[in-house]
């Protein structure tokens, strides 16, 4: 964590890929809150208390937020999948000049098994937005425990809200939202260059989103 200097993570990788056992730390106590074996595809240690008591689980034929034996984990440091979202969305131009701000809200669907079932669109921005933030969620496909209701897997579902702007989130007072909806900050700014020729012409830009916790 560069901004706060804490260990989020400790772990190994072999030819790029996560191996071996890896700790993961709660971001507000320190503590450890997860021990993975990714060689063995195996959950070593987990610290319930340092996660959410209720989620949104599938039970009698609906989803509803349940108190649960554990929650839906994701595998992984606090934020990262955030993180990754925010730096994977691609906006096009067209699109940024016409929406400046928008709000996009998708939902996915983890099987007992904690793979990726599906996915919906609640909040249609633009489809190729949508598209790079799925395109992120499932690279993440089996790096989720599923959640447990009555000692028995369950489906589960997640939400992530992303809110694109011009305008910086850093100053701006944050909802709260249930442990199963993922937000993400996007701030989309526009660079102007200017190439010095005998004709001054401009050229506009649109970096990638920048992320801010």
């Amino acid at each position: 964590n560069k901004a706060e200097k804490d260990t989020l993570t400790t772990g190994e990788y072999t030819n790029g890929i996560r191996a071996g056992i890896w700790n993961f730390y709660d971001s507000k106590t320190k503590n450890k809150k997860l021990m993975y074996d990714f060689s063995n595809d195996t959950t070593i240690f987990i610290d319930l208390n340092l996660y959410p008591d209720s989620f949104l689980v599938y039970a009698n034929g609906n989803y509803i937020f349940e108190k649960v034996d554990q929650p839906l984990i994701f595998i992984g440091y606090d934020n990262e999948l955030r993180h990754e979202i925010a730096m994977g969305i691609k906006v096009p131009f067209e699109a940024f000049k016409n929406m400046k701000n928008a709000i996009s809200l998708i939902c996915y669907v983890v099987d007992e098994n904690g793979k990726l079932q599906g996915s919906k669109v609640l909040s249609d921005v633009n489809a190729e937005i949508e598209q790079s933030i799925n395109t992120v969620v499932n690279s993440y496909s089996g790096r989720f425990i599923p959640a447990v209701l009555n000692g028995n897997p369950v489906k589960s579902m997640f939400m992530i809200k992303t809110n694109i702007s011009d305008i910086e989130y850093q100053n701006k007072a944050k909802e709260k939202f249930p442990p199963y909806i993922l937000e993400v900050d996007v701030f989309v700014g526009m660079e102007v260059r200017r190439s010095i020729t005998t004709v001054k012409r401009e050229t506009m830009v649109v970096p990638s989103g920048s992320f801010n916790r």
